[in-house]
């Protein structure tokens, strides 16, 4: 400033702007995405801006949207994701925020996770009923569309054999060929409407 007198006061403080930034970060880009066994594997290649300030990785499955990997920078270009369900479709987006607050979506293509094994299924039990002389065999039912279930048997030190093989809809069985005195061995998997096939497990039981 400078008084009647022309006299200059001394320069005020710096002040720093920044011009107005109205322009997204560059989009990352899908360069792949699969599925294993047990998991849907995502790779990507990162964006060229050097202003972006977090990374987020959203997982869609039809019905909620949920934000599974947060980053602050682009260090990763790569993602397993391994909290899925079979038969399930997901949607995957890479969305990017920059210093200004700017945004830009990046989305995979949609993926049914399909894989060839799936976990085996739950609560198979066996139990004597000695009045009817039979073992009664029950299951949960897996996620998914059953096509069969295959059943192996074998008395404890011989060989399992392929004993049953009953439709999607059922979920216990009974067998009346067992011998008091003996140990018998139980095996079930099941075969999905999509050609996917559960793990084996096992029963033993006296009777």
């Amino acid at each position: 400033s400078v008084d009647h007198m022309y006299n200059n006061s001394k320069n005020s403080p710096l002040c720093k702007l920044k011009r107005p930034d109205r322009i997204a970060p560059v989009a990352a880009v899908v360069i792949n995405e699969y599925f294993t066994d047990s998991s849907i594997i995502l790779q990507w290649r990162n964006s060229s801006s050097d202003d972006v300030m977090k990374r987020e990785l959203i997982r869609s499955d039809g019905k909620t949207k949920k934000t599974i990997l947060t980053s602050p920078n682009d260090s990763l270009s790569h993602f397993t994701d391994t909290s899925i369900t079979a038969e399930n479709s997901y949607t995957y987006s890479i969305l990017l925020t920059d210093s200004s607050g700017n945004r830009t979506i990046t989305d995979f293509p949609s993926i049914t996770f399909a894989p060839r094994v799936i976990p085996a299924l739950q609560q198979f039990t066996a139990k004597v009923d000695t009045l009817n002389r039979k073992v009664d065999l029950s299951w949960s039912p897996p996620t998914g569309k059953v096509d069969r279930y295959i059943i192996y048997r074998a008395k404890k030190g011989e060989q399992l054999r392929s004993w049953k093989t009953l439709d999607g809809n059922t979920t216990s069985v009974s067998d009346h060929t067992c011998y008091v005195g003996n140990t018998y061995l139980y095996r079930i998997k099941a075969v999905m409407k999509s050609g996917a096939e559960t793990k084996m497990v096992e029963v033993e039981i006296d009777y």
